[in-house]
């Protein structure tokens, strides 16, 4: 039912907003391939699993894979994402969902504390974003 009326939703919405929610959903497969990556490269399995070295890799393969098909899916979002506007909106959207988006999952899966200073450059970049955005409409 409600899989069937986001589909619906989707199909009827103008391409301003196809756009908007091809670069939010690109812009979230982005900030997944940055925790996939972390948790790759990271002692992120190996500090937690030390005992189990073997399901520590295995771990970390999935998660390497997983990296790989998040930025595969962000690429092509993301690519769609500029079919239906400027290349310079879909670039802007994106960054600006990819960065929110990985604030929240770094603070939320990684439990990193974000600095006022952090907050004040991002909303700085926002805001940067916007007016130059808004500047090319």
């Amino acid at each position: 039912g409600s899989v069937l009326w986001l589909v619906s939703f989707f199909l009827v919405m103008n391409k301003e907003m196809k756009s908007l929610a091809q670069s939010a959903a690109a812009g979230s497969c982005a900030a997944l391939a940055s925790v996939f990556a972390k948790m790759t490269f990271s002692d992120f399995f190996t500090s937690t699993l030390s005992q189990h070295y073997l399901v520590a890799s295995i771990l970390r393969i999935l998660s390497f894979g997983s990296m790989l098909l998040s930025n595969s899916f962000m690429m092509t979002l993301f690519t769609k994402s500029m079919h239906n506007s400027t290349s310079f909106r879909a670039t802007v959207a994106t960054t600006s969902f990819n960065f929110s988006f990985s604030a929240l999952l770094s603070f939320s899966i990684f439990g990193e504390d974000l600095s006022y200073q952090w907050w004040i450059g991002f909303t700085l970049i926002i805001f940067g974003l916007s007016l130059l955005s808004s500047h090319g409409k």
